[in-house]
């Protein structure tokens, strides 16, 4: 049993190594990312650049770093955000240095320290709004995931219980089948047999079945016996009555006992009885049921 858990828990281990290891990827800034807003940082900074050196200046340059830094931290995040607002910043700086940086890109001191800082805070600010949306969606995308697998989980535990009720609902469709194939031979049996066959509970209060053979005997059919559970003791012959009810305390403490004694039926007839009664006991030595034999053939 212990090498079975084992065996389960190693290979649930194997499962879930490898979504561990895409979440930590997934997790790790991207590397892809920062070189896409790098090199779209400097293809921006070359072409004005170039246009400046050959004489082509390009339309308000500031404005134009600006927009590609935030195009890179809202696009691809704070990592490719702060690669270009540093392209840019450099760039900035750069122009300001040399003597013909062009008045719309650098300006004055104060005004290169308010463009870089603008920038830096633009692209900073935007880059985390993006990563924080990227790991919210991340978080959703996982948690979906979670939840599939649970779904799946639980749709699968539920087609075990449903095989297992179907194969118990089976088995016992089975068993009540036997039951009623059983009760139908059993009464079979009983009608069948010539002797009178009746039982009931264990204290006699209760009539369980009787057979149509009580109505040869007794006179009385066995709806009659079902009916009345105390009909077999009222139609003994008062001389027997007494002596009969003495013998039962004998049964009750032995389980077993073969009384004669006479009845009378409703048209009067008088008719000897051989009963042979026996009792049943549980597991505490309670008296379930007791059981009653008499053959039909005693003379009058």
């Amino acid at each position: 049993m212990d090498e079975e858990q084992n065996g389960k828990h190693m290979a649930e281990e194997r499962e879930r190594l490898p979504r561990v290891g895409n979440e930590r990827s997934k997790d790790t800034p991207s590397l892809r990312y920062i070189l896409i807003g790098g090199v779209l940082t400097a293809l921006v900074v070359a072409y004005i650049e170039i246009g400046r050196q050959v004489g082509i200046a390009a339309p308000i340059p500031f404005l134009l770093l600006f927009a590609v830094g935030v195009v890179s931290a809202s696009v691809w995040g704070r990592g490719a955000g702060l690669t270009s607002a540093t392209i840019i910043a450099a760039y900035i700086i750069y122009a300001a240095l040399i003597s013909f940086g062009p008045p719309t890109l650098t300006g004055g001191p104060f005004q290169v320290s308010l463009g870089v800082g603008l920038i830096f805070f633009t692209t900073v600010m935007l880059g985390r709004t993006r990563d924080q949306n990227r790991t919210l969606i991340r978080s959703l995308q996982q948690a979906r995931d979670e939840l599939e697998d649970r779904v799946k989980e639980r749709t699968a535990e539920l087609s075990e219980s449903h095989a297992a009720l179907e194969q118990e609902m089976a088995e016992r469709e089975k068993v009540e089948e036997g039951l009623r194939n059983s009760e139908n031979r059993f009464q079979t049996l009983l009608r069948e047999v010539d002797d009178v066959v009746w039982a009931s509970n264990g204290d006699g209060s209760e009539m369980l079945y009787a057979n149509d053979a009580c109505e040869t005997l007794y006179g009385w059919s066995a709806a009659d016996l079902i009916e009345n559970p105390n009909l077999w003791m009222e139609v003994i012959h008062p001389d027997d009555q007494e002596r009969v009810q003495q013998e039962l305390g004998e049964f009750y403490a032995h389980g077993r006992i073969e009384q004669q004694y006479r009845i009378v039926r409703p048209d009067g007839a008088v008719r000897w009885v051989l009963d042979r009664k026996h009792l049943i006991f549980d597991e505490a030595g309670t008296p379930t049921r007791m059981g009653v034999s008499s053959p039909t053939s005693l003379s009058a």
